[in-house]
């Protein structure tokens, strides 16, 4: 299914990690208010009180990651490639995908008639 030029400009980044990485957490948070050494075996009710800190601190880094990921498009990555490369490298570049493309329809017919060969 082909996409239309204005719908793949805004891919965003953050489309791109959760298509490939899927959707998951950065920080994996522990627990450890509850086994500080400080408190020995029992900790105090106090200290497990509410969201850890560290926590929530990991938790608003995420949310703010997570919103530059997602204003920031494959247009805009690719833009600012075209803005620093020289010339010649858009069509070096463009030629390089054309012949990987080439390479994979070649390669997917090849096995698909392996596959089907009894």
């Amino acid at each position: 299914m082909a996409t239309s030029l204005p719908a793949r400009q805004q891919v965003s980044v953050l489309d791109v990690v959760e298509a490939t990485e899927g959707r998951k957490t950065l920080f994996n948070c522990q627990e450890i208010r509850g086994r500080c050494a400080l408190f020995g075996q029992t900790p105090p009710e106090w200290a497990q009180r509410g969201v850890c800190s560290i926590h929530a601190a990991m938790l608003r880094a995420e949310q703010a990651m997570r919103a530059e990921l997602a204003q920031t498009t494959l247009a805009d990555l690719a833009q600012g490639v075209r803005n620093k490369a020289p010339t010649a490298f858009a069509d070096e570049a463009r030629l390089w995908f054309e012949e990987r493309a080439k390479t994979r329809k070649t390669g997917r017919v090849r096995q698909k008639k392996r596959t089907a060969a009894p």
